[in-house]
């Protein structure tokens, strides 16, 4: 089984706060180790555009 997780920063600098200056590399708390058993090295960083004022 795989799950895909998605996170959203404010910015590339709290991205860089958090993971350092590699930003590629894979950060897990050290409580995480106890529900994976396998994992990424790294990670893949992707930009969502939105349209501010656009209704449905």
């Amino acid at each position: 089984m795989e799950f895909t997780l998605l996170t959203f920063w404010t910015s590339w600098d709290a991205i860089k706060d958090f993971a350092g200056d590699d930003v590629t590399n894979a950060v897990l708390y050290a409580e995480d180790h106890a529900y994976f058993t396998d994992w990424d090295q790294h990670v893949q960083h992707l930009t969502v555009a939105s349209w501010s004022g656009i209704h449905s």
